[in-house]
This record gives structure tokens, C-alpha cells and sequence, in this order.
């Protein structure tokens, strides 16, 4: 699903395929859990 989404960006037949998707899920995971810097009041 991950190839059909992105096209033909990345080579479903390529042996990298097994090692890009997880890092990209690993990723996107670990920078939507990171805390969000607080906003320091306007003065």
C-alpha cells in the first residue's frame, strides 16, 4: 500500500523496499510523539 500511495517513487520490486517503510513509519512516529516546544507569552 505504501508503494501504491507514494507511485513510482519507490521500486516495489527493490530489496530496500523492506527497510525504507519502516524507517519512514519509525520516523513519522517518534516526530508526532515528540513534545511540542512551548510558546513563550508576547510582551
Amino acid at each position: 500500500m505504501f508503494t501504491w500511495i507514494f507511485g513510482n517513487a519507490i521500486d516495489p520490486s527493490g530489496g530496500y523496499v523492506d527497510y525504507v517503510v519502516p524507517g519512514i513509519v519509525l520516523l513519522c512516529a517518534g516526530f508526532g510523539a515528540s513534545p511540542r516546544p512551548s510558546r513563550s507569552p508576547a510582551t
